[in-house]
């Protein structure tokens, strides 16, 4: 599964797996990724449509977020947007960040930012 792959590599563990739902947790945060209904499938996602954007996780360093987009993204062909990991203006001081998309196209980002954890 996407999900058990990349919380297990940002450092959450597994904490509850059911038929159609699995539960994460690291430092007080949980995660709860549960199967659609069959009878919505067809709708498909969409970022822009009533509901979530995007998911941004904290790393501890650019290194992290570096490394994350050498031996897994890419290596694991995931859908990477703008470019890859880069310091992006207009944010907070230092805001580094690579952006990519889950099977369902989700747009997920690992962001590390000076002094922030």
């Amino acid at each position: 599964m996407f999900y058990g792959e990349l919380l297990g590599r940002l450092g959450f563990a597994k904490v509850f797996d059911t038929e159609g739902m699995v539960e994460w947790q690291m430092e007080g945060t949980r995660i709860i990724v549960a199967q659609c209904p069959k009878r919505f499938l067809t709708d498909g996602y969409h970022r822009k449509r009533v509901g979530l954007n995007h998911m941004a996780f904290r790393a501890p360093s650019r290194a992290t977020v570096d490394e994350l987009y050498h031996n897994y993204l890419l290596p694991k062909k995931i859908p990477v947007l703008y470019g890859g990991p880069k310091e992006w203006e207009g944010y907070d001081p230092g805001y580094y960040a690579v952006y990519f998309e889950d099977p369902d196209r989700i747009k997920l980002e690992l962001v590390y930012v000076p002094g922030d954890l």
